[in-house]
């Protein structure tokens, strides 16, 4: 038996007289005021971790809660026979179970039903363990209805969004990299009743693979059952998304990045090199970067900011602001303001408050790097002023006549985010963005769209303001010092 008392953070229990009776199971006893005070020191289950609570026999509660073990979580179950306090004055068990569960679920929603697609490939084949081990025990604790979906072949999730009855689920959870992710958003996008589907599904990433983006980000770990933690008790957030589109007027959507130039040829430009795992990119990126390899190009853009000061005014003033809810979407939420077919992406024809950059900067091109999330990859933090639902688009240029000194010295501070602040780079906010490849014929190179090869071709994109229904702790994305550096 041990004792237990209501906190106001959470339960505080006596581990001095604990006493298992089965593997994740341990008794508490009631105790009385006078005992409050010894407790003070015990072990504090926070409501957070609370993942359900049961009602028990005669006047006990049977609360499961997640404790972190290294690298891993497990999975606890405590009877508690609670007298009342300051903090809950009920003794009756269906009372206070209810009272615990309002407690552990004060900003989010218990019992969800999801759609759970796990890429067995993800992860250098380790996905199905990070998911049987870490991510499915969080969510059957928390008594989530799940439907699993193993992917078998490149789209299957896109195919699976499409049809899907949208009735039966809350969300989709995506146990792999940010591979599927990308997928799920671009099935709901090509659905009739595409508003609704998106209003009513949130999406967020179980982070089971070698690119775990969304779940840096938005849950701010890498560590897949904190990640389902996280899911289960962040706020639900409206966030953006970018349409991408061609000449053609074929669109997608993108949840994280456009690349072109260094960084596209060191991503999927090495994957040849995957055995060798993330050393493929910094060796990628270290021969561009040495060989002092160019990208030229033509970017236009509709801007919102014009310069560094302007950037920091625009993060610090939107920083701070509510975070958007379940607003409904419509049909005119997805509407692409700025293409015009007719004109097929020319040089010659840009749309109202549109801009051409600078083409001694563009005709020497570096890296080319558009996103909505601050942190790409672990331990790069690229868009460090990025923000949820700013209704733009991070856009990072890197003038390729840099001396490599220069150049290197900006990539070794990507963990931080100081690489914006150094001369040779522009970062600016824009509503949309053109890009046209100036390549020599013949000459191979690589767009990457959210990680995925695209077509080097003349592309357009815009932001899709708040389309997308996600969860992140706290309701932003994980701190990336930009704050600090502005104060």
């Amino acid at each position: 038996m041990v004792g237990a008392k209501i906190d106001s953070q959470g339960i505080i229990i006596d581990e001095s007289r604990h006493e298992d009776h089965e593997p994740g199971i341990t008794c508490v006893c009631s105790i009385g005021s006078s005992d409050f005070d010894r407790l003070s020191g015990g072990k504090l289950v926070p409501f957070k971790n609370i993942v359900w609570v049961e009602v028990g026999d005669n006047q006990s509660v049977e609360v499961t809660y997640v404790v972190e073990k290294a690298s891993e979580v497990a999975i606890h179950t405590v009877v508690a026979d609670v007298s009342p306090s300051d903090r809950v004055a009920e003794v009756n068990s269906k009372a206070l179970a209810t009272k615990l569960m309002n407690l552990a679920y004060a900003d989010s929603e218990p019992h969800k039903s999801v759609v759970v697609f796990l890429n067995p490939h993800s992860g250098q084949g380790k996905a199905h363990k990070f998911y049987t081990h870490q991510v499915e025990p969080v969510l059957k604790a928390a008594r989530y209805r799940v439907e699993l979906v193993n992917t078998t072949y490149s789209g299957h999730a896109t195919d699976y969004m499409r049809e899907m009855d949208i009735e039966k689920y809350d969300g989709v959870i995506c146990a792999s990299g940010d591979g599927i992710p990308h997928e799920v958003v671009n099935g709901l996008y090509q659905r009739t009743d595409r508003a609704e589907a998106f209003t009513k599904l949130f999406v967020c990433q179980a982070p089971c693979g070698s690119g775990n983006a969304m779940s840096l980000s938005c849950l701010g770990t890498l560590n897949p059952g904190l990640a389902a933690l996280e899911i289960v008790k962040g706020h639900v957030v409206r966030a953006d998304l970018m349409a991408v589109c061609n000449s053609r007027g074929l669109s997608k959507l993108s949840f994280l990045s456009q690349t072109f130039g260094i960084i596209a040829e060191a991503d999927i430009g090495t994957e040849w090199m995957r055995f060798v795992g993330q050393a493929r990119f910094d060796i990628g990126v270290a021969v561009k970067v040495f060989t002092k390899t160019q990208f030229p190009c033509k970017i236009a853009v509709k801007r919102i900011t014009n310069n560094k000061q302007e950037l920091a005014d625009h993060y610090r003033e939107r920083y701070s602001q509510p975070p958007s809810t379940n607003v409904p979407l419509t049909a005119t939420s997805f509407e692409l303001n700025s293409f015009e077919a007719d004109h097929n992406f020319d040089e010659d024809h840009l749309p109202s408050g549109w801009e051409w950059l600078d083409e001694k900067v563009t005709d020497n091109l570096a890296i080319f790097y558009t996103g909505k999330m601050p942190f790409i990859s672990k331990d790069v933090n690229f868009f460090p002023a990025a923000l949820p639902n700013d209704g733009s688009i991070d856009m990072i240029v890197f003038d390729g006549r840099s001396n490599i000194i220069s150049t290197a010295d900006a990539l070794l501070n990507l963990n931080k985010g100081k690489h914006i602040w150094k001369k040779d780079i522009d970062h600016i906010k824009v509503e949309s963005y053109r890009l046209i490849p100036k390549l020599a014929p013949g000459r191979k190179s690589y767009i990457s769209i959210d990680g995925e090869n695209s077509p080097v071709e003349p592309i357009q994109a815009e932001i899709l303001h708040g389309v997308l229904k996600t969860i992140m702790t706290g309701g932003r994305f994980k701190e990336s010092g930009f704050m600090d550096k502005i104060r």
